[in-house]
């Protein structure tokens, strides 16, 4: 259970880690773009700075949108489900006859 449980933890922080990163290459700041990576793959509201509790997204680009969109539904779905499903052996026909 502890494996488990260590494997998500750093799963969820190289997934902010790498969502924070794409959107420094779309020239938000470092601290932005990590505290809108945590807010939107936790799907816990309001982030810091730019996309503060008086803020919204809007002032975005359309690649950070679209970045974001794909963070918010990994973390509404979790990811491990999405993983499962990515992974062929889900999706071979086993005969259980």
């Amino acid at each position: 259970i502890l494996l488990r449980v260590g494997q998500f933890f750093f799963l969820y922080i190289f997934c902010i880690v790498f969502w924070a990163l794409l959107l420094t290459f779309d020239g938000i700041g470092a601290f932005d773009a990590l505290g809108i990576s945590v807010t939107t793959l936790g799907n816990v509201g309001p982030a810091f700075g730019i996309a503060g509790a008086t803020c919204t997204f809007a002032g975005l680009s359309d690649f950070s949108k679209s970045i974001l969109c794909i963070e918010m539904l990994m973390g509404r779905l979790e990811l491990f489900t999405l993983l499962v499903m990515l992974s062929p052996e889900f999706w071979k026909i086993r005969n259980r006859w």
